[in-house]
């Protein structure tokens, strides 16, 4: 599946240095870049990989990861001032949500409240529905039966198959490991992902 499926990876600073030429001769197709995190971080790379990439015809895609002490709806905000106005071409924006400080400190209802205000937020804010990136391990601790398959699901799952889904009827983005060796990303250790089906088209702003 995975070799007859659109490749990709996601990178944030930790990745030093891509080459985005090198990658796309490679035959990737698209990237995921981080671009925010919480209510104050912004990767400081993000806008100059976003255009590289793009300079090359990848498709990209940028993502927020969610710091349960901080409200939804504010960090919703800070991503969008990070990453703007989406381009014509550019993949749907995603929310990641895994273990991080903060989680335990919420109740069931709590985290569904917060995780509810920030995509829709970010929905009313871009006209898309954000990506949900998860482990269906972890959010079934985390959520339960919490009911967000509205979203697309950006699976991670570090195995042959993608396994069960939960709630969602299938994946859109598949992350099938995360030591990848592809070439252009220098330090290597890369996200590796896959699309389910064609990528899709988000018309962003003209």
């Amino acid at each position: 599946m995975i070799n007859t499926n659109p490749r990709g990876v996601d990178l944030s600073h930790f990745n030093v240095d891509p080459d985005f030429h090198t990658m796309s001769a490679s035959g990737i197709e698209f990237v995921y870049l981080k671009a925010s995190q919480g209510i104050a971080f912004a990767d400081t790379t993000f806008s100059d990989r976003r255009e590289r990439a793009r300079s090359v015809s990848l498709r990209v895609g940028s993502y927020h990861f969610f710091d349960p002490k901080s409200s939804g709806e504010a960090q919703a905000e800070h991503f969008i001032k990070t990453i703007g106005a989406l381009a014509p071409g550019e993949l749907p924006p995603a929310l990641d949500l895994e273990s991080a400080d903060g989680w335990e400190h919420l109740s069931g209802t709590s985290r569904v409240r917060e995780v509810a205000a920030c995509l829709s937020t970010v929905e009313s804010a871009l006209g898309v529905h954000p990506m949900i990136y998860t482990s269906m391990g972890w959010w079934l601790g985390e959520f339960g039966n919490a009911d967000f398959s509205g979203h697309p699901l950006w699976l991670a799952r570090y195995a042959d198959s993608p396994g069960t889904t939960g709630l969602w009827k299938s994946w859109s983005a598949w992350q099938y490991g995360q030591f990848g060796s592809v070439p252009g990303v220098g330090n290597g250790n890369v996200d590796t992902d896959c699309w389910n089906g064609p990528l899709p088209m988000v018309r962003g702003a003209s």
